[in-house]
Formats: C-alpha cells, structure tokens, sequence
C-alpha cells in the first residue's frame, strides 16, 4: 500500500465534495474508495467502514458488480480489524458471490484469500479455552486459503499453457 499522509485526505475530501457538486458518482466513489484506505491505515476503521459503505452504495447507483464487492471486502477487512468477524465474513461472503456472479477469477481467488484470513484472525483472537471454536476458525481459515491458492495454481496452468 501507498504511504499517504493527513494533508492527502484533506486534499481528497475536497476533490470528493467538488466531484459531488458536480453530480460525478464514479469519482465520489473512488474518493470513497481511497480515503477509506486512507483511514484503514491511520487505523480510523470506523471512518473506513463508512466511505467504503458509501462507495458501495455509488457502485449499486452505477450498476458496478465488482465495485460493489470491492467495497464489500473492504468493510469486511475493517470490520475484521475490530474484530467484528461474523460481521466481517458477512461481507466478504458478499464479495465472493458478487465475484462469482461475473466469473472475475482473481476477484474470486482474493475473496477467498480474505475469507481464510478472517478465519484466521478469530482462531486467533479466542483462547485455547475454548479448543472447539478455535479448531473450528483454524479448519474454516484452512479450507478456504487452500480453494484460494488452488484457484492461483489453476489460473497459473493456463496462463502459462497459452506461451
């Protein structure tokens, strides 16, 4: 990720008001998407979750099936940092299906990627205490990182098989 600075969001959130007022729905919703980048590195995910739910919402307006599942990702990977993880996978299930829905292979194979992270995170955050949960988090993570590293090997028979 790019290191960006205070003064980046304060230039972007006049380049999205400018864009509003000039009725431009897919630049708000890229202002959208990189300022809720932008918080989610400052650690601001609160912040985060609510450009990238407007984003979300603009890309619905336009008709934009991965944007919407982009912003769906990116919610997710805020709400996972608060450890909200059940909210988390909610969206990133979103994500997948959305990916799914259009065959976007790489879409499908970060979707999935990010799924097996979330996973991974919530095995984390419980104690060893409760060994049915964790073991459960640990099995769901596994799965789903191995469909995504699958999914690159397959993509990456193909692509090497058309040389």
């Amino acid at each position: 990720m790019n290191s960006y600075t205070f003064k980046d969001v304060s230039k972007l959130l006049k380049v999205k008001a400018k864009a509003k007022s000039k009725g431009e729905l897919r630049e708000i919703a890229s202002c959208c998407n990189v300022l809720g980048e932008l918080y989610q590195q400052q650690g601001k995910y609160e912040d985060a979750i609510a450009e990238h739910e407007e984003e979300r919402k603009l890309c619905k307006q336009l008709n934009d099936c991965i944007g919407i599942g982009i912003a769906h990702r990116k919610i997710g990977e805020a709400l996972n940092e608060l450890g909200q993880y059940e909210n988390a996978l909610k969206h990133q299930k979103n994500y997948l299906a959305l990916a799914k829905s259009v065959d976007n292979k790489l879409e499908i194979q970060r979707a999935l990627a990010t799924i097996g992270r979330t996973h991974f995170c919530h095995a984390e955050a419980l104690t060893t205490n409760n060994r049915v949960l964790y073991d459960k988090a640990l099995d769901s993570s596994k799965a789903f990182y191995q469909k995504s590293l699958e999914l690159c090997e397959r993509q990456a028979s193909i692509s090497t098989s058309h040389f």
